[in-house]
């Protein structure tokens, strides 16, 4: 089996990693700058010459790159198609984004007969606009001058305990929930060529009085366990063991994780990528705003220090 150079960066589900989302307060300025930083040396590790954001907007291609996006959605579905990064849907007017709205032509295929990850039906989504997480990755995508490197799959996965494809609603899904989202993990990494896979999402959203939910005293515990599996690729590598870092699906329900459901997606890839190896790098982590936001990198053993 031909062996597929994979960079691996994880980045916040969150608007306010975008400049003017929050208007002229900007949060996670940190973080984002974090995250730019994260995507562009990925890219670096792959063979790929990031172009400066500042510039004509041509970006300088050295390799084959692909890029893959696997973020929280409302079902699990492979976006196809025109896509825009756009925040209207959650109230953001375009003009008052700090960035020019990115748009993505991902390849399209024939929802009758296939679709780019088995078992997920492709879809476009109304007026070109996906969900938040996905949009959050296009703009990394252009802040790291990225904007030309062509993104072969989209795909959003439904959160933990919701219902929706396979789902059994609040009460958590079939046993087997994580092992699909594995083995459509694996399939993103099937294809030849390095690949650079953004996976979008966060930790619990209960932390402290500032969180958007009730606090729960399990929040800490389990997110420092999340952000240590970011910075250690095998706590990912079991295709068949726990969840990383031990999290079951009902807790990461519990606790409003919304990576629980992409971060099984990532150790797919992952797993069937271990003859290569990975090295870790310490991940950026913002939990000022009640919620888990962090920013990890995960390198081809042989591109370390890249």
């Amino acid at each position: 089996m031909r062996t597929v150079p994979l960079a691996v960066v994880a980045l916040p589900d969150t608007a306010l990693l975008v400049p003017g989302v929050a208007g002229r307060s900007d949060p996670l300025a940190d973080l984002r700058t974090a995250a730019v930083a994260a995507v562009r040396r990925g890219a670096a590790a792959l063979g790929e010459r990031p172009g400066t954001p500042a510039d004509d907007g041509v970006v300088a291609r050295a390799t084959d790159l692909r890029v893959a996006v696997v973020a929280p959605g409302p079902a699990d579905r492979a976006l196809v198609g025109r896509l825009r990064g756009s925040f209207a849907a959650a109230g953001v007017p375009d003009a008052a984004l700090g960035a020019v709205v990115p748009v993505v032509d991902v390849p399209e295929v024939d929802v009758r007969d296939a679709t780019p990850v088995p078992g997920v039906a492709a879809a476009r989504p109304a007026i070109g606009a996906p969900g938040t997480g996905v949009a959050v990755a296009l703009h990394v995508l252009v802040a790291a001058g990225l904007d030309a490197a062509p993104v072969s799959a989209v795909l959003e996965v439904a959160g933990a305990g919701a219902a929706g494809a396979g789902g059994a609603g609040p009460d958590g899904r079939t046993a087997g929930r994580a092992a699909v989202l594995r083995r459509w993990g694996a399939a993103l990494v099937a294809e030849p060529g390095p690949l650079l896979l953004l996976v979008v999402g966060s930790g619990s959203a209960r932390h402290g009085p500032d969180g958007p939910l009730a606090d729960d005293p399990r929040a800490p515990a389990v997110d420092e366990a999340l952000v240590a599996a970011l910075g250690d690729p095998g706590a990912w590598a079991a295709p068949d063991g726990p969840p990383p870092a031990g999290l079951d699906e009902a807790t990461a329900a519990a606790l409003a994780v919304s990576a629980w459901a992409p971060w099984q997606v990532l150790a797919g890839a992952l797993a069937a990528r271990t003859a290569a190896g990975h090295v870790g790098t310490p991940p950026a982590v913002d939990a000022s705003l009640g919620v888990l936001h962090a920013v990890g990198l995960l390198l081809p053993a042989a591109a370390d220090g890249a």
